[in-house]
């Protein structure tokens, strides 16, 4: 049973201080914008060679123009077709039946132009095994099944856009020809990789991660990963190399430590515009060759949104700005979040009555050819009523 009486007093204190953080934060904020558009965009130049030595213990990334600068979007780019893909996953778990798990990958391509057209809206489902991995690790090497099953979802989501990509070109050109661009639910870069040991394995996620990539420059088909609620400081970091060269003698409240990219472009973006490009710098993109990542952050009006493109995208002027266009106007016809990206979750989503659905199908089948179909005693116990 809840004390709601302590309850009460500690969410009491709780907002006590986020009132007097808040009041903090905004000071604090204040002094970054002044700074951010001031010296580090009136001496742009001389802080991208900074930027640039690698002397940093924290990442800041490149950039070519002013990092405060804003550019104007078109609200309503050409009609196009759009791709997206999105994945879900059933792990596998010591406790059901059997040690396997499920993937289910969307395939969404709606054609903006051409109406009459109708929306492939699919999704396609694989089941796997332990040892269906075996030879993509080191022998030695110990990686845990619900790990291979992550990093296999992201090789599938990118996959399954380039095959699209590779389709809709194969059909030639024609009258009713219609750009066409690629979208994915979150980054284009591996973090989950990054923060492991980097040996042979994620060397070899990473090579057909960007094989796919390197299918759709090679079919015309720009890129584009879409982050909702940023978390990224990178820009912001770029503060950090003003304050540890020339204001080292002023308050350490000059910089705020948990200021994000979004907040400092909420408040240098209108609706409607977007940042200048920014260049990651992240180790693990050494990795990626001619598919490095750039990025960008779009005021779509509802959000501050990060938007990653690989550097073929970035280095035509028209294909960034039509990735900002078709992102701003596809979070536009969703509410706030794009709708071809919403339609490829819930074509892909696995949810808990089809992860049951799924073990007792499984279930059933072993039955039927007389094998062991045994749930583990806590697995048993959860789903006991308690009377």
């Amino acid at each position: 049973m809840l004390s709601w009486i302590e309850i009460q007093k500690q969410i009491e204190r709780y907002i006590e201080r986020r009132v007097q953080r808040e009041e903090e934060f905004q000071r604090a904020l204040q002094k970054s914008l002044q700074l951010f558009r001031g010296e580090l965009s009136e001496n742009w130049a001389y802080w991208k060679e900074r930027a640039a030595d690698g002397a940093h213990p924290f990442l800041v990334p490149g950039f070519d123009e002013p990092p405060a600068f804003a550019h104007p979007i078109n609200s309503a780019p050409a009609p196009a077709i759009l791709l997206a893909s999105d994945g879900s996953q059933i792990f596998p778990s010591r406790h059901e039946i059997a040690p396997v798990a499920l993937i289910n990958i969307s395939r969404i391509r709606i054609d903006y132009k051409n109406y009459e057209n109708p929306p492939l809206m699919e999704s396609r489902s694989r089941l796997l095994l332990r040892e269906d991995f075996d030879g993509l690790a080191d022998p030695d090497r110990e990686i845990s099944f619900t790990d291979l099953i992550s990093d296999r979802r992201a090789l599938e989501e990118m996959s399954a856009l380039a095959d699209m990509a590779e389709e809709a070109r194969g059909g030639g050109a024609s009258e009713t020809y219609a750009p066409q661009w690629a979208l994915t639910d979150g980054s284009l870069i591996l973090w989950r990789l990054a923060g492991r040991e980097f040996q042979s394995y994620e060397r070899k996620i990473i090579e057909r991660y960007t094989e796919s990539m390197a299918r759709m420059q090679k079919a015309g088909v720009p890129l584009a990963g879409y982050i909702s609620q940023p978390a990224s400081r990178e820009a912001a970091n770029l503060l950090r190399l003003i304050h540890d060269e020339r204001c080292a003698s002023e308050p350490s409240a000059e910089l705020e430590p948990t200021l994000t990219d979004a907040v400092l472009f909420s408040h240098l973006l209108k609706e409607g515009q977007r940042s200048t490009l920014f260049h990651s710098r992240s180790k693990i993109l050494n990795e990626y060759g001619e598919q490095r990542i750039t990025a960008f952050y779009l005021h779509t009006g509802s959000e501050i949104a990060r938007v990653e493109i690989p550097q073929w995208t970035a280095a035509n002027g028209e294909w960034v700005d039509g990735a900002a266009a078709q992102c701003l106007f596809q979070s536009r016809l969703g509410g706030g979040y794009p709708i071809i990206l919403s339609e490829a979750h819930e074509c892909a989503v696995v949810r808990g009555a089809d992860r049951d659905a799924f073990y007792a199908l499984l279930e059933r089948n072993l039955v039927s050819q007389k094998m062991r179909a045994r749930y583990s005693a806590k697995e048993l116990r959860k789903r006991a009523s308690i009377i």
